[in-house]
């Protein structure tokens, strides 16, 4: 658990961090908290599953071929243990024979020394791939945003659900998505530019156009 929570927290951090600059924002107007950046880390978990999910889909055709050999595994196992006498018996055998300590054990050694290395060296760069991978995973979902946003338009039923209108005032100041928010600030994005609002305790924000009173 101790481990965990900074790993999500990095994974956390590096994804909100491209996602605003996904959108040309920078991160240090939008600083979040360490609960703020684990909620991150479970939206990009949730982002990467769904993708999985959409691989699995498109390519079940090749995922089949790929069960094919580990089927092969399968039944290999079922043969061996139905006939694993013989097996024991010809493996005792061969492990009885003069030279076999002489070949298999700088075999076995061998066979660790280059495995080991390479088990370490991947995972290491697994670890040090995570930031990289969180970074451009939030930067995909806003350039994926970007491209599929739908304009939001006063007085109509908008399709982009989204759509944020913010009033001052009782004035109608911006119109978009809210991109992110703090206690002092806010980004929305329309369609062609950022917005930037500052003291959002001083905005009323309504997900439909106010009606006139």
């Amino acid at each position: 658990m101790t481990i965990s929570v900074p790993i999500l927290y990095v994974i956390g951090y590096f994804y909100h961090r491209g996602y605003l600059e996904g959108y040309g924002i920078n991160y240090d107007l939008f600083p979040r908290n360490i609960q703020q950046h684990l909620v991150d880390a479970f939206i990009a978990f949730m982002m990467a599953l769904t993708k999985i999910l959409e691989l699995i889909e498109n390519s079940f055709y090749k995922l089949f071929l790929l069960a094919i050999p580990f089927s092969f595994v399968g039944v290999l196992v079922v043969f061996t243990h139905k006939h694993d006498k013989k097996f024991k018996k010809a493996l005792d055998s061969l492990v009885a024979r003069k030279y076999f300590d002489y070949i298999s054990m700088p075999l076995s050694m061998g066979v660790i020394g280059i495995i080991v290395p390479y088990l370490i060296i991947s995972v290491l760069a697994f670890i040090m791939m995570i930031p990289i991978i969180s970074f451009y995973g939030g930067m995909k979902v806003a350039n994926d945003e970007i491209n599929k946003f739908k304009p939001c338009i006063i007085n109509k039923n908008n399709e982009n659900n989204s759509c944020a209108h913010i009033y001052k005032k009782g004035k109608l100041i911006a119109l978009g998505t809210i991109i992110s928010a703090t206690d002092k600030k806010m980004a929305l994005y329309n369609g062609s530019k950022i917005i930037i609002l500052e003291n959002n305790d001083r905005y009323e924000i309504y997900r439909k156009h106010k009606n006139k009173s």
